[in-house]
């Protein structure tokens, strides 16, 4: 009988063994958190405890399956938080991504809450999106041509197998509205090309009222306008490089939007780069100019320092400053604002940040 028990229990710890060959979860996320503080906020500056200035506070689950043949089944699960208060991000259980995927030789097909093509394909030529230093104080001015890791619901994705070094790019987030499949819904396409140190990609995207026209600036600093009607349609496009040196990885953007609801037309041009100075320090730089056609001008410089205490740990410094010309959509004098920050009282705005990033 215990010779029986004993054979019976092997059985069952070699079953779960295989089964957990063949299926992971896995556990990841990242803390960012320190000081910041902030020259021009209203009528006076501010100096307070933020977190997520280069990467936004998180945490999530990815699950992989060996399906046998090359194909492959999987999750991820991820969810922002702020480490100030412990709230979570936009008040949503997951977020960043909540994504069912299969993948094999045709590629990777997903489906859930998700990023857009358009963010996919242009956010490795963009500061926003590069994860040494520069960080968030350099999207682009309210995010208005959404290549900042904008979510959408509902997004059905395709990537394919790079090909040549060619990857196609395929999304649609639809909006579920009767009688239209185009309301509250967004399409996009991409292709990216890389070629060991060299990078180029090109993406586009047409959304109908899916965000309503929505610029993360508040009115006095926003030269955009707003759509408010969902079947006004917004034009994002932009194309992108970068090439690694080595010592010296430099990467290059252009986009440019068309706010149909508005009749505003805004394109960014931004150039930056790294340096690894050492295994353990690495500078940064970043630049980038938004012209909206008849309305204003601004530009956003920022530069950072990056010291790695280990593989999951790191100690980081920048500063960012924005200049701003001309007027906001409802035509009064244009106030600076970095997307992270309140609008200032002025043309100008200035950040001084020290942080600490923890993986896990």
């Amino acid at each position: 009988m215990k010779k029986s028990r004993f054979v019976l229990l092997a059985m069952l710890i070699s079953a779960f063994a295989s089964a957990n060959a063949l299926a992971s979860v896995t556990l990841y996320g990242l803390q960012d958190i320190g000081p910041t503080y902030v020259s021009n906020v209203g009528k006076g500056s501010v100096f307070e405890l933020q977190d997520g200035v280069v990467q936004q506070s998180r945490w999530g689950l990815t699950g992989d399956e060996d399906l046998g043949g090359g194909y492959r089944a999987g999750f991820k699960l991820e969810s922002g938080f702020s480490l100030t208060n412990g709230q979570l991000s936009s008040g949503l259980a997951f977020s960043r991504k909540a994504i069912i995927l299969l993948s094999g030789p045709f590629g990777v097909f997903s489906m859930g809450r998700d990023t857009s093509v358009l963010d996919d394909t242009l956010g490795p030529y963009t500061a926003s999106m590069l994860v040494y230093g520069p960080g968030y104080p350099s999207i682009h001015p309210g995010n208005y041509d959404h290549v900042f890791g904008t979510q959408y619901n509902s997004v059905t994705k395709y990537v394919s197998s790079p090909i040549g070094g060619v990857t196609f790019r395929l999304s649609a987030a639809l909006g579920g509205q009767p009688g239209s499949i185009v309301q509250s819904s967004s399409f996009d396409g991409g292709i990216s090309y890389v070629a060991g140190p060299l990078s180029l990609g090109l993406g586009a995207q047409r959304e109908y009222g899916v965000n309503g026209g929505d610029v993360l600036l508040q009115p006095q600093a926003n030269p955009f306008g707003l759509s408010g009607n969902p079947l006004s349609h917004q034009d994002s496009y932009g194309f992108g490089g970068s090439y690694d040196f080595g010592f010296l990885f430099a990467h290059a953007l252009i986009t440019q939007a068309h706010i149909y609801g508005s009749g505003s037309i805004g394109r960014t041009y931004e150039v930056g780069m790294k340096s690894k100075f050492s295994p353990f320090l690495i500078f940064g730089l970043n630049y980038n100019r938004t012209l909206v056609r008849k309305k204003a001008g601004m530009g956003i410089i920022s530069a950072s320092a990056d010291y790695y205490l280990s593989k999951t740990t790191d100690l980081y410094f920048l500063v960012a400053h924005e200049d701003v010309t001309g007027t906001s959509a409802s035509g009064a004098p244009m106030v600076a604002q970095m997307v992270i920050f309140s609008p200032s009282s002025g043309r100008s705005q200035t950040a001084v940040h020290m942080g600490v990033r923890h993986l896990f």
